[in-house]
């Protein structure tokens, strides 16, 4: 028996195994490239405009708000289980000159109510956000069914 060597049969079969092990990353790398310059055009979302997180200042005399729905787990010793619940929040801020505002919050589960308010001081410089704060939240909830006869009273302070 005689083996012959045939390199064009060789190079096939390197290029074949080259492919396999390269493609994926051939691939990811193309992909990227093509992420990359979506991100590089013109975006029209104006995130100044759109979040009512962001820390900016505002003009003297805005009123904004919002309304969110959050679904939380509360702690297992108040549920005796791990049970998802939904949370409804209504959230609002007053301008105050100078970058200082007003802010506000309820947070309901139904059967636990927290309110929360306090001055913040927030300030811009080009694309950086800084926001500074202190809060004052009230906690106060009642459950008085399912064999559970419970109330919940609290403050708590939130420096942030």
């Amino acid at each position: 028996m005689y083996l012959f060597y045939r390199p064009e049969i060789s190079f096939k079969i390197k290029i074949a195994g080259l492919l396999k092990n390269y493609l994926p990353f051939v691939f990811f790398t193309c992909f990227s490239v093509q992420i990359l310059n979506a991100q590089t055009a013109k975006d029209s979302f104006d995130i100044r405009g759109a979040s009512f997180l962001l820390p900016q200042p505002q003009t003297k005399g805005k009123f904004t708000q919002a309304i969110a729905l959050h679904f939380v787990v509360p702690p297992k010793t108040w549920t005796l289980d791990m049970v998802n619940a939904p949370m409804f929040n209504y959230s609002a801020k007053y301008a105050l000159s100078k970058g200082f505002n007003l802010q506000g919050e309820l947070s309901t589960l139904f059967i636990s109510n927290r309110l929360s308010a306090g001055p913040f001081w927030n300030y811009q410089k080009e694309n950086l956000y800084l926001g500074v704060g202190y809060q004052v939240a009230f906690n106060y909830g009642v459950l008085k069914q399912f064999g559970f006869n419970t109330v919940l009273t609290g403050w708590e302070q939130q420096p942030s």
